[in-house]
C-alpha cells in the first residue's frame, strides 16, 4: 500500500539515472533508453490529401504515404534527404524544386502532418542528474529550423507510452523533445525535475549540439501529462523562452502523506496566475470521484481545473473536459500502460477516441499560437472540436 500511495503522489516523475560530470551533454542512446525503431503508425485517416502543387501532373507520382518514424540515432540528419525521404508522399515534387512547405488546408490536426519524421535519442547531464531525451523532428529539406516543444511524462511513466503522440505533432512541423527527468518512487523532487526541464531546453537549442540547425530557439513551447502538466507549468513560469503551455490533465500534487514541501511546491495560483503566454488545460474530473485504496489519481483541488481558474493574465486560454475519460486515457495504449495505469481506475470512454482527440487538440494549440494559424481556433472550440472534448475559452 505504500508502494501504491507513493505511485500517487503528485502522478508524477520517472526512473532515476546515474550522475556524470557536471554541465555535460551528450547524445548518444542513455542505457535506461528504450529503443526508438519501432514504427510511428498513421493513426488518423485522412492522410492521403493531396494538395494542388503546381506542374504535379508533369511529375512522377510520389511513393506512397510514410508515416513511419526514421531513427537518426546519431543525431546528423542528412542536409537533402531528398524528396522521396523528405516529402510525404501524395506530393509530387521535381527533384529540383525547393520544399514548398506545409500546406495547412490539406493538412487539417486531426490527421498526420505535412512531413515524415526522425528520432534522435540523446542524454542530459546536470550535475548529477541525467536525463534521457528522444527528440522526435520533421525532416526537411529547405534549411529552416522548426519550433521546439519540450513534453515530460507522468509520475514514474517511461516517455515511450506517448511517442506516437509526440511523433503526431512532430509531422506538424515542430521538433518534439520527450523527456525523463529523473525522479523515483521516494526521492521524487519538482523543483530538480523542473531545472532538468530547462536544462533540455539549452541542449536542444544548442547550435553545436545534436540538433545544431534544426531548431528554432526563438520559440518554445511546452507540455505534459499529470506530474508533467506541473513541471512543464513550472517551466513556462520560470524560463523566459517559453512561449506556449499545454498542460494534460495536470495535477498539482505534493506528497499524499506530508503535503507540500519545497521540494513538492503548491503551484496553484501562484506560478500560474502571472503566465501571459496561451494555455491549454485539457483533462477529466472522473479521477476526482474515483479513487482506488482511498487515493485519486486526480483529486478536484489539484487537478486541470484549477489551473484553468488560475490563470488570470493569460491572453488566451482554453480548457477541455474529457467526458468519461479517466487519468491514463491519454496515454498512447492502455495495454502497454502495466502498473502504471492500473492504479487509476477506468474511465467510462473509448481511450482511443480520447486520445486521437487529444493529439487534435494539441497540435491545433501549438499550430494556432507558433503559426498564428487562426483557422485552428475551429479545431480548438468551434465545429470542429472533437465530440470528445467539452471546450471552455477566454477570449
Amino acid at each position: 500500500m505504500v508502494f501504491v500511495f507513493a505511485l500517487l503522489a503528485g502522478c508524477g516523475g520517472s526512473k532515476s539515472n546515474p550522475g556524470l560530470a557536471d554541465a555535460i551533454v551528450q547524445d548518444g542512446a542513455d542505457a535506461d533508453l528504450v529503443s526508438v525503431d519501432t514504427a510511428i503508425p498513421e493513426d488518423v485517416p485522412g492522410r492521403d490529401l493531396e494538395p494542388d502543387v503546381p506542374g504535379a501532373d508533369d511529375t512522377p507520382a510520389a511513393d506512397p504515404p510514410q508515416a513511419d518514424a526514421v531513427e537518426d540515432a546519431a543525431g546528423d540528419a542528412p542536409e537533402d534527404p531528398g524528396p522521396a525521404d523528405a516529402i510525404v508522399a501524395d506530393q509530387p515534387v521535381d527533384p529540383g524544386t525547393v520544399d514548398p512547405g506545409p500546406q495547412p488546408a490539406d493538412y487539417p490536426p486531426s490527421g498526420r502532418g505535412f512531413y515524415e519524421t526522425q528520432q534522435t535519442p540523446g542524454s542530459v547531464v546536470r550535475g548529477s542528474r541525467t536525463t534521457a531525451v528522444v527528440a522526435h523532428g520533421p525532416r526537411r529539406i529547405d534549411g529552416k529550423p522548426s519550433p521546439l516543444v519540450v513534453f515530460l511524462p507522468g509520475f514514474q511513466a517511461p516517455t515511450d507510452l506517448y511517442k506516437e503522440t509526440v511523433d503526431h505533432l512532430a509531422s506538424h512541423g515542430f521538433v518534439v523533445v520527450r523527456a525523463s527527468p529523473p525522479g523515483g518512487l521516494f526521492d521524487v523532487n519538482h523543483v530538480e525535475m523542473a531545472k532538468d526541464a530547462m536544462a533540455v531546453i539549452d541542449w536542444a537549442v544548442d547550435p553545436t549540439g545534436p540538433l545544431g540547425g534544426r531548431v528554432d530557439g526563438s520559440w518554445v513551447g511546452v507540455m505534459g501529462h499529470s506530474l508533467g502538466g506541473k513541471l512543464a507549468t513550472m517551466v513556462a513560469f520560470q524560463d523566459s523562452r517559453v512561449k506556449a503551455l499545454f498542460a494534460i490533465d495536470p495535477v498539482n500534487g505534493g506528497n499524499p502523506f506530508t503535503g507540500y514541501s519545497a521540494t513538492l511546491p503548491d503551484i496553484v495560483p501562484d506560478d500560474v496566475a502571472t503566465l501571459a503566454i496561451p494555455v491549454g488545460f485539457p483533462g477529466e474530473t472522473f479521477s476526482a470521484d474515483h479513487s482506488s485504496l482511498g487515493q485519486s489519481c486526480a483529486p478536484a483541488d489539484q487537478n486541470y481545473t484549477t489551473f484553468y481558474s488560475a490563470a488570470a493574465a493569460a491572453p488566451w486560454k482554453a480548457k477541455w473536459e474529457f467526458a468519461g475519460a479517466d487519468h491514463m486515457d491519454f496515454v498512447d495504449d492502455l495495454s502497454a500502460c502495466g502498473t502504471v495505469c492500473s492504479v487509476c481506475p477506468e474511465g467510462t470512454g473509448d481511450p482511443l477516441k480520447q486520445v486521437a482527440a487529444l493529439r487534435t487538440l494539441m497540435t491545433a494549440f501549438f499550430r494556432r499560437h507558433h503559426g498564428g494559424e487562426t483557422a485552428m481556433e475551429d479545431w480548438l472550440f468551434g465545429a470542429k472540436t472533437p465530440a470528445e472534448a467539452a471546450a471552455t475559452h477566454a477570449p
